[in-house]
Protein backbone atom coordinates (compact mmCIF):
# COMPACT_ATOMS: atom_id res chain seq x y z
CA UNK A 1 0.00 0.00 0.00
CA UNK A 2 1.15 3.42 -0.37
CA UNK A 3 2.60 4.99 2.50
CA UNK A 4 -0.29 8.41 1.92
CA UNK A 5 -3.24 5.24 2.97
CA UNK A 6 -0.92 4.21 6.14
CA UNK A 7 -3.03 6.34 8.93
CA UNK A 8 -6.28 5.44 7.19
CA UNK A 9 -4.89 1.73 7.60
CA UNK A 10 -4.22 2.39 11.08
CA UNK A 11 -7.69 4.25 11.72
CA UNK A 12 -9.32 0.79 10.21
CA UNK A 13 -7.28 -1.68 11.63
CA UNK A 14 -7.91 0.21 15.34
CA UNK A 15 -11.75 -0.63 14.48
CA UNK A 16 -11.07 -4.15 13.41
CA UNK A 17 -9.46 -5.09 17.07
CA UNK A 18 -7.14 -8.30 17.32
CA UNK A 19 -6.89 -9.90 14.16
CA UNK A 20 -5.67 -6.77 12.56
CA UNK A 21 -3.09 -5.75 15.09
CA UNK A 22 0.05 -6.69 13.23
CA UNK A 23 -1.58 -4.31 10.05
CA UNK A 24 -2.23 -1.99 12.26
CA UNK A 25 1.33 -1.98 14.13
CA UNK A 26 2.81 -1.86 10.60
CA UNK A 27 0.55 1.26 9.14
CA UNK A 28 1.76 2.42 12.56
CA UNK A 29 5.57 2.22 12.04
CA UNK A 30 5.13 4.02 8.09
CA UNK A 31 3.11 6.89 9.84
CA UNK A 32 5.96 7.57 12.71
CA UNK A 33 8.61 7.46 10.07
CA UNK A 34 6.68 9.57 7.59
CA UNK A 35 4.06 11.82 9.78
CA UNK A 36 4.19 14.78 7.20
CA UNK A 37 3.37 12.32 3.84
CA UNK A 38 1.25 9.68 5.63
CA UNK A 39 -1.27 12.34 7.89
CA UNK A 40 -0.85 15.46 5.73
CA UNK A 41 -2.10 13.76 2.67
CA UNK A 42 -5.93 12.80 4.16
CA UNK A 43 -6.22 13.46 7.50
CA UNK A 44 -9.55 14.19 7.33
CA UNK A 45 -10.29 10.31 7.28
CA UNK A 46 -9.01 10.13 10.91
CA UNK A 47 -11.37 9.94 13.61
CA UNK A 48 -10.71 12.27 16.35
CA UNK A 49 -9.70 9.53 18.94
CA UNK A 50 -6.71 7.88 16.58
CA UNK A 51 -5.69 11.30 15.54
CA UNK A 52 -5.48 12.35 19.18
CA UNK A 53 -3.33 9.03 19.49
CA UNK A 54 -0.97 9.74 16.27
CA UNK A 55 -0.51 13.54 17.12
CA UNK A 56 0.53 12.67 20.70
CA UNK A 57 2.76 10.12 20.14
CA UNK A 58 6.33 10.93 20.72
CA UNK A 59 7.57 8.31 18.01
CA UNK A 60 6.81 10.79 15.47
CA UNK A 61 9.73 11.56 13.36
CA UNK A 62 8.89 15.11 12.69
CA UNK A 63 8.53 18.71 14.06
CA UNK A 64 6.04 19.89 15.88
CA UNK A 65 4.72 22.38 13.38
CA UNK A 66 3.52 19.48 11.47
CA UNK A 67 1.51 17.67 14.02
CA UNK A 68 -0.17 21.16 14.64
CA UNK A 69 -0.48 21.49 10.73
CA UNK A 70 -2.12 17.66 10.64
CA UNK A 71 -4.50 19.16 13.12
CA UNK A 72 -5.65 22.32 11.65
CA UNK A 73 -5.87 20.50 8.20
CA UNK A 74 -8.42 17.97 9.67
CA UNK A 75 -10.66 20.78 11.62
CA UNK A 76 -11.11 23.03 8.41
CA UNK A 77 -11.24 20.18 5.65
CA UNK A 78 -14.38 20.02 3.66
CA UNK A 79 -16.05 16.59 4.18
CA UNK A 80 -17.62 15.29 0.85
CA UNK A 81 -21.30 13.63 1.23
CA UNK A 82 -21.21 9.36 1.38
CA UNK A 83 -17.92 9.90 3.91
CA UNK A 84 -18.56 8.22 6.90
CA UNK A 85 -17.82 11.83 8.74
CA UNK A 86 -20.97 13.77 6.61
CA UNK A 87 -22.30 14.52 10.28
CA UNK A 88 -19.72 16.13 11.27
CA UNK A 89 -19.63 19.88 11.16
CA UNK A 90 -16.68 21.81 10.92
CA UNK A 91 -17.55 23.99 13.93
CA UNK A 92 -17.41 20.51 15.57
CA UNK A 93 -14.03 19.75 13.95
CA UNK A 94 -12.15 22.99 15.27
CA UNK A 95 -13.99 22.26 18.81
CA UNK A 96 -12.13 18.94 18.71
CA UNK A 97 -9.02 20.33 16.92
CA UNK A 98 -8.59 23.00 20.18
CA UNK A 99 -8.75 20.44 22.41
CA UNK A 100 -6.58 18.00 20.85
CA UNK A 101 -3.96 20.81 19.78
CA UNK A 102 -4.17 22.34 24.18
CA UNK A 103 -3.68 18.91 25.22
CA UNK A 104 -0.87 17.29 22.71
CA UNK A 105 0.42 19.95 20.96
CA UNK A 106 3.97 21.32 22.33
CA UNK A 107 3.72 24.87 21.21
CA UNK A 108 7.45 25.66 22.97
CA UNK A 109 8.43 23.21 20.24
CA UNK A 110 7.53 25.43 17.49
CA UNK A 111 9.50 28.46 16.24
CA UNK A 112 8.39 31.36 16.94
CA UNK A 113 7.72 32.74 13.44
CA UNK A 114 5.40 29.57 13.37
CA UNK A 115 3.44 30.49 16.43
CA UNK A 116 2.96 34.02 15.47
CA UNK A 117 2.17 33.10 11.54
CA UNK A 118 0.48 29.75 11.10
CA UNK A 119 -0.55 28.61 14.54
CA UNK A 120 -1.94 32.46 15.32
CA UNK A 121 -3.72 32.48 12.28
CA UNK A 122 -5.14 28.97 12.51
CA UNK A 123 -8.27 29.67 14.80
CA UNK A 124 -7.74 26.60 16.80
CA UNK A 125 -5.55 27.73 19.26
CA UNK A 126 -5.58 29.92 22.28
CA UNK A 127 -3.46 33.45 21.97
CA UNK A 128 -3.07 32.86 25.59
CA UNK A 129 -1.22 29.00 24.82
CA UNK A 130 0.48 30.86 22.15
CA UNK A 131 1.89 33.76 23.94
CA UNK A 132 2.87 31.69 26.90
CA UNK A 133 4.90 29.52 24.71
CA UNK A 134 6.28 32.99 23.10
CA UNK A 135 7.20 33.57 26.87
CA UNK A 136 8.70 30.03 27.70
CA UNK A 137 10.60 30.38 24.76
CA UNK A 138 11.91 34.06 25.77
CA UNK A 139 13.10 32.90 29.13
CA UNK A 140 15.12 29.66 27.89
CA UNK A 141 16.70 31.96 25.34
CA UNK A 142 17.75 34.53 28.19
CA UNK A 143 18.76 31.96 30.56
CA UNK A 144 20.14 29.25 28.36
CA UNK A 145 21.45 30.87 25.44
CA UNK A 146 22.62 33.98 26.69
CA UNK A 147 20.48 36.22 24.77
CA UNK A 148 20.03 39.55 26.69
CA UNK A 149 16.57 41.26 25.65
CA UNK A 150 17.63 44.07 27.98
CA UNK A 151 21.05 46.67 27.69
CA UNK A 152 21.38 49.80 28.83
CA UNK A 153 20.27 52.72 26.78
CA UNK A 154 22.42 54.40 24.34
CA UNK A 155 22.18 57.84 23.31
CA UNK A 156 21.00 58.62 19.93
CA UNK A 157 23.48 59.77 17.59
CA UNK A 158 22.91 61.89 14.78
CA UNK A 159 24.61 61.98 12.43
CA UNK A 160 26.66 65.20 11.77
CA UNK A 161 28.07 66.98 8.64
CA UNK A 162 31.24 69.07 8.74
CA UNK A 163 31.23 71.66 5.93
CA UNK A 164 34.75 73.65 5.82
CA UNK A 165 36.01 75.57 2.45
CA UNK A 166 32.47 76.87 1.72
CA UNK A 167 33.93 80.15 0.44
CA UNK A 168 31.72 81.28 3.19
CA UNK A 169 32.40 81.45 7.10
CA UNK A 170 29.18 81.45 7.88
CA UNK A 171 28.19 77.97 5.96
CA UNK A 172 31.27 76.79 7.63
CA UNK A 173 30.96 74.65 10.72
CA UNK A 174 29.37 71.11 11.62
CA UNK A 175 25.90 70.79 11.14
CA UNK A 176 23.40 68.01 12.82
CA UNK A 177 21.61 65.93 10.25
CA UNK A 178 18.03 67.26 9.61
CA UNK A 179 18.84 70.71 11.95
CA UNK A 180 19.98 73.98 11.34
CA UNK A 181 23.31 75.77 11.74
CA UNK A 182 23.23 79.18 13.41
CA UNK A 183 19.56 80.08 12.02
CA UNK A 184 20.74 78.56 8.40
CA UNK A 185 19.06 75.17 7.07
Amino acid sequence: AHKSLAGIIYDEASICGEPTESVKEGALAVVKEYPEETLLSNPHSLRPAVLSELISDDGMMCEEIILFRVLEKWATAEIEVGTTRVDDTVEDRVSIAKDLAAEHIRFTSIQPTDLIGTVKESCIVDEKLIFNALAAQAVCAEKKMGVRFSKKRKRKLRSVIKVSCAGSAVINGFYEEGAMHKGYP
